[in-house]
């Protein structure tokens, strides 16, 4: 649950940064909001990941390196750039399936390297149906995410922040839902 309020948390403050970077004309007045945004849900995805992990009932401590650790974090915040920047300057139809799908590829990506980081031996043994169905699963609840929290209700309607809400919620939990798959 906690992993749960943690990546909705993030989703809407990188959602509230994205919004705030759109009313500004020129990448140099926005950067720092751009910044902000992939900061946030990069820093989102993977403490998800980590909470989740660290919840599991295992019968030995679950530990990571701290230079594996500042990495994945890294990597992570620089992985959600190219969503956001795309979300920040469009908000078409195209814009938000190619969102969805870059959030879906990053959020796959990072979920995984963090169970790999564990270091679980003999290995991970992945099954291609359940990760076919996480990765499914994480681009439809993504997708839809995107398009509610930058629909037209969103932005100018008198009960935007509901709706904002709900986008950020939608995205939160779509990231748990394909990290539990």
């Amino acid at each position: 649950m906690l992993a749960a309020a943690v990546v909705v948390f993030a989703a809407h403050v990188s959602l509230g940064w994205i919004r705030e970077a759109q009313r500004q004309p020129s990448l140099r007045e926005s950067w720092k909001g751009l910044l902000l945004a992939a900061l946030s849900l990069g820093t989102g995805i993977s403490s998800c990941v980590v909470l989740a992990l660290s919840s599991e009932a295992l019968p030995f401590p679950v530990g990571y390196q701290l230079s594996r650790v500042m990495l994945l974090w890294l990597c992570s915040m620089l992985a959600c750039l190219p969503t956001c920047y795309l979300l920040m300057r469009s908000q078409g139809a195209l814009a938000i399936l190619a969102g969805g799908a870059l959030l879906t590829a990053v959020a796959a990506g990072v979920q995984a390297s963090w169970v790999v980081a564990v270091g679980f031996r003999p290995g991970i043994s992945w099954r291609m149906e359940f990760v076919v169905a996480a990765v499914v699963l994480l681009m439809l609840g993504l997708t839809t995410a995107i398009w509610v929290a930058n629909s037209e209700p969103a932005r100018k309607g008198r009960r935007r922040q509901l709706w904002r809400l709900g986008g950020a919620l939608m995205l939160g939990l779509s990231l748990v839902i394909g990290q539990e798959i």
